[in-house]
C-alpha cells in the first residue's frame, strides 16, 4: 500500500535526502533511496520546509504551526527541539553555519545562531575548519545592515533594521520584519540575506556587519569567563585564608590547653610534694620527741635510784 502525501519541500545534505510529506519528515539514504528515519509531527501540524548541516545529521524543519525545530538523526525517538516560535507559518529556511533563518507567512524573519541556541549540539558538521571558524565568530545578527535599493518590477528593498531579540528577549535569536507581505522564501549566504513575498520587493541585507559584533560579543565572553575565574579563585583563595586562620586558631587552643595541663600538674606535683614534706617533718618531730621522752625517763630512774644512798 502507497501512502498519499504531498511533498512541500525536499533538500538533500551528506548522504541523506529530506521529504516533507504532510506531517512526517522523511530521511532516505540519496544513494539507495532506502528509507533511514521517519519523524512524526507531535502535535499534527504540517512540515513545510527542511534545511541540515553539512554532515546531514542535524535537520531543521518549520511547521504550520510556526515553530522552527531541531532534529538530531543521531538520537533515536527525538521529537525535537524548539528553537523558535513564529506567530504564522513557516514559509522557508535556509541555514549558513552556524546561522538558521526562518521566514513565516507574516513576514516575519528570525536569525537564529545555532550554537547558542541548542547548546551542546554540533550543527557544524564536518565543514572546513576555516569557514566554519569565520561563520563561527559571527554569533550575533544584530550587526546585520540593509544595504542595497533598487528599482524595477521585482526591484530590491533596502534591508530592514532589527527589532529586538525576539520573544522573551531568547539569546542567540533576532527578528526581522521582511516587508513583503506574504513571504515565501529566504536564502542566507556568506554576507546577504534574502528573502522575498506576495508584494512584488525582494529584501536583501548585509550580514557583514555581523563579524565584528560576533568579535566583540566573544571578546566581552572571554572578559566574563575571565572575570568569573578570577572571582572562583579570589573565593578560594579566601576560603583557603579562613580555613589557615581556624587552623591556627585550633593550633593556638590545644597549646593553651595543654600550657593550662601543664601547669595544673605542676600545681598537683607541688601540692603533693609539700604534703610528704610535710609527713616526713611530722615524722621527724614524732620521733625526736619520742626520744626526747625516753631520755627524760631514764634521767628520772637514774635519780631516783640515787637519792636513798644520799639519805
Amino acid at each position: 500500500m502507497t501512502d498519499t502525501f504531498l511533498v512541500s519541500c525536499v533538500s538533500a545534505r551528506g548522504p541523506h535526502l529530506y521529504v516533507c510529506a504532510g506531517t512526517d519528515l522523511l530521511v532516505h539514504d540519496i544513494e539507495t533511496a532506502k528509507p533511514v528515519r521517519r519523524l512524526c509531527s507531535q502535535d499534527g501540524s504540517s512540515v513545510l520546509c527542511v534545511k541540515a548541516s553539512q554532515n546531514g545529521r542535524i535537520v531543521f524543519t518549520g511547521s504550520t504551526d510556526g515553530a522552527v525545530r531541531m532534529h538530531d538523526l543521531r538520537v533515536r525517538g527525538d521529537g525535537g527541539h524548539t528553537l523558535w516560535q513564529h506567530a504564522a507559518a513557516v514559509q522557508d529556511l535556509s541555514f549558513e553555519d552556524p546561522w538558521l533563518a526562518s521566514i513565516a507567512s507574516d513576514g516575519t524573519l528570525a536569525i537564529l545562531d545555532t550554537e547558542s541556541s541548542a547548546p551542546g549540539s554540533d550543527v557544524r558538521g564536518t565543514r572546513g575548519s576555516s569557514r566554519a571558524s569565520s561563520n563561527s565568530s559571527s554569533r550575533d545578527s544584530a550587526g546585520i545592515r540593509g544595504g542595497i535599493s533598487g528599482s524595477g518590477r521585482a526591484g530590491l528593498g533596502g534591508g530592514s533594521s532589527i527589532s529586538g531579540s525576539g520573544a522573551g528577549g531568547r539569546a542567540g535569536v533576532r527578528q526581522l520584519q521582511a516587508g513583503c507581505g506574504t513571504a515565501y522564501s529566504v536564502h542566507l549566504a556568506e554576507q546577504w540575506l534574502v528573502c522575498g513575498g506576495a508584494s512584488n520587493v525582494v529584501r536583501v541585507w548585509d550580514f557583514r556587519g555581523a563579524h565584528h559584533h560576533g568579535e566583540r560579543v566573544a571578546a566581552a565572553k572571554v572578559a566574563r569567563l575571565a572575570s568569573k575565574e578570577a572571582r572562583q579563585l579570589a573565593q578560594q583563595e579566601r576560603q583557603a585564608q579562613r580555613l589557615q586562620a581556624q587552623l591556627a586558631r585550633q593550633q593556638q587552643q590545644q597549646e593553651q590547653q595543654q600550657q593550662q595541663q601543664a601547669v595544673e600538674q605542676e600545681q598537683i606535683r607541688m601540692y603533693m610534694q609539700g604534703q610528704q614534706q610535710q609527713q616526713q617533718q611530722r615524722g621527724q618531730e614524732e620521733d625526736h620527741q619520742g626520744r626526747c621522752e625516753s631520755a627524760s625517763s631514764s634521767n628520772l630512774e637514774h635519780h631516783l635510784q640515787c637519792e636513798p644512798e644520799e639519805l
